[in-house]
């Protein structure tokens, strides 16, 4: 059986077979497969068998290797098997591009450019392949320990890559290596639109990685299977994050799957994106937000030209659409309108304001009469995986496929058309609307007014919660104070939905403007803040023993004073706007 397995972008080949014309001199038996593999292809059975049967693995770790699977299949079996049992050569200039961190640490010689670098590497492979005994196919593959019935969700077959996904999992759960001292249970929260393959993934983590908890695996766990260097998956996670944190163990590490993405912040993140394929760019496209269709479209790509593909997408009844339809009704039965006004300018993006409006001219009444049903259908929306952006975001994006399924489901099509043209409307409004324009001075006064009025509520606003009042140092309570800019953040929005749009005016060099003003807030500055801060805070609250007071806890955070210097940098900021509110309300700000 072979010493030494060569795992190698196949675009490499000339400089790979140097390196191994040299261990082969050295006395070593390598094996180097040098059948061309498509990129997204995995690896053969005679070639699984001779890694299987290696001693150690040699990654050339060039810039392409990790975006091709069959490398990541080779490098992930040997890692798993443990005991040095990996190599990375880097003929790069940097090392940006090996990740996760942790491989780094198996890094050897350099580039063997030289004949002095080639023999240091050859010194160092053959020094390792004496030191280890057994092969790869030992310690790999292993199953992992199951405490629960296995999952019957099932990745698609053969497994559609998400390597980068798998390796971030597995060092975001796991972040220190198993003969360290092990730092307290890690949450990861995978969130994604529906269909988006955030089962599939964690199937394939577990049955890739789950042998490194040696206590053992749990799927939709119950709370007496909390334990030790355990893993619990929790899948299709939903609820307000208060109610889901009463869920989470204590010791075991905790992958959360959920649509939602308001759930990121109960622990470390990763919004799961569009699968990378083969696929046509306009099939891509058409096909994104959702994995099981763009696996359906590479199957038909095999028998069908990508034009005749795309104009089947579009026609009554489009088949390759029925899962995707069958899964989205049941999520927007109670949100038809809203979704509908997204349907008619997918993909671009929607702002609740601009939903607001687009319902308001379909059935007759005003932006402040429908803003709050618009934000309450947008919530329910993003919650349910239907739509993409953030909680804390200003616009939002129901996916092109979605677009696609919904469109073709709609149980009412003469009602999807009157919001269509509502929201058309809208948009040209809009675009006529930013064009300079000369209002009448009974009309600019009236604007004007209603510009001061809100001016004056926003002053209010800041001036009655913490973004203007001091925090003094070891003083008050950091929770309070993210809770008040939330709660701020809330209660702007609403006061721009009350607002004409001729009366958010953009600031200029001799005055300020509503527009702008709720801009800085609502885009850079409050964002900014809560969505850096909050998960961080609530984590460390989560973990008070119940013999400690709340502020004594709080004051012992290691991020405490970090906290409160970049909120003083936002209540210096926010004085500086609330100095502008002055003079456009007429009221001057007094500290």
């Amino acid at each position: 059986m072979p010493d030494v397995f060569i795992s190698y972008d196949r675009d490499d080949d000339a400089q790979v077979k140097r390196v191994v014309t040299r261990l082969e001199r050295a006395g070593l038996d390598v094996f180097l497969d040098t059948e061309r593999i498509k990129p997204f292809k995995s690896i053969s059975d005679s070639v699984r068998a001779a890694l299987n049967g290696s001693r150690v693995l040699l990654a050339y770790y060039s810039v392409t290797y990790p975006s091709r699977w069959y490398c990541q299949e080779e490098l992930t079996a040997a890692y798993l098997a443990g005991d040095g049992r990996v190599l990375l050569v880097n003929p790069e200039s940097s090392i940006d591009h090996i990740g996760p961190e942790r491989l780094r640490d198996t890094l050897i010689a350099s580039h063997p450019a030289t004949k002095e670098a080639l023999d240091r590497l050859v010194g160092e492979v053959v020094a390792r392949v004496a030191e280890t005994g057994g092969v790869i196919g030992d310690f790999g593959g292993r199953e992992p320990r199951w405490l629960t019935e296995r999952p019957r969700a099932a990745a698609p077959n053969p497994f559609a890559g998400r390597w980068a996904e798998q390796w971030w999992l597995h060092s975001a759960l796991r972040p220190i290596g198993p003969l360290t001292e092990r730092a307290p249970a890690p949450v990861v929260a995978v969130h994604g639109v529906a269909g988006i393959g955030k089962t599939a993934l964690a199937v394939e983590y577990v049955r890739r990685f789950g042998s490194a908890f040696s206590g053992g695996v749990a799927w939709q766990p119950e709370r007496e299977q909390d334990g030790a260097d355990r893993l619990w998956v929790l899948d299709d996670v939903r609820g307000e994050p208060a109610e889901v944190r009463r869920l989470l163990p204590r010791e075991a590490a905790c992958l959360l799957l959920t649509r939602d993405p308001r759930l990121a912040e109960l622990g470390v993140s990763l919004e799961l994106g569009d699968l990378e394929t083969e696929l046509p760019e306009d099939l891509s496209e058409a096909a994104s937000g959702d994995t099981g269709l763009r696996i359906r479209l590479g199957k038909a790509g095999a028998v069908l030209d990508p034009p005749h593909i795309l104009d089947g997408l579009y026609s009554t009844p489009a088949t390759q659409l029925a899962p995707t339809i069958d899964r989205l009704l049941p999520e927007v039965r109670d949100s038809w309108d809203a979704v509908r006004v997204f349907t008619a300018v997918a993909p671009s993006p929607v702002s609740v304001l601009l939903l607001a409006d687009a319902l308001a001219v379909a059935r007759g009444t005003n932006r402040a009469a429908e803003f709050e049903s618009a934000h309450e259908h947008v919530v329910a929306l993003l919650s349910r995986g239907v739509l993409r952006g953030s909680p804390l975001g200003e616009e939002f994006e129901l996916p092109p496929a979605f677009a696609l399924a919904l469109r073709q489901g709609d149980p009412e099509p003469a009602q999807a058309e009157r919001l269509r043209a509502a929201t058309l409307r809208v948009l040209t409004l809009r675009t006529r609307s930013s064009r300079p324009a000369v209002a009448s001075r009974s009309q600019r006064t009236k604007l004007d007014e209603e510009e001061q009025r809100g001016a004056h509520r926003v002053l209010n606003e800041l001036r009655y919660r913490i973004a203007v009042r001091e925090l003094p140092s070891g003083e008050g309570s950091l929770q309070k104070a993210l809770g008040s800019l939330h709660t701020l953040m809330v209660r702007l929005r609403e006061i721009r939905a009350d607002l004409h749009p001729l009366a958010l005016r953009r600031s200029t060099a001799v005055r300020p403007g509503l527009e702008s003003i709720f801009g800085r807030l609502l885009d850079d500055l409050l964002p900014h803040l809560l969505t850096r801060w909050h998960p961080r805070l609530d984590e460390h609250l989560e973990l008070r023993p119940s013999d400690v007071g709340s502020n004594s806890h709080e004051l012992a955070w290691p991020h405490n004073a970090e906290l409160r210097k970049e909120l003083a940098q936002f209540q210096a900021e926010a004085r500086e706007i609330a100095n502008e509110l002055g003079v456009l309300s007429g009221t001057p700000f007094a500290r």
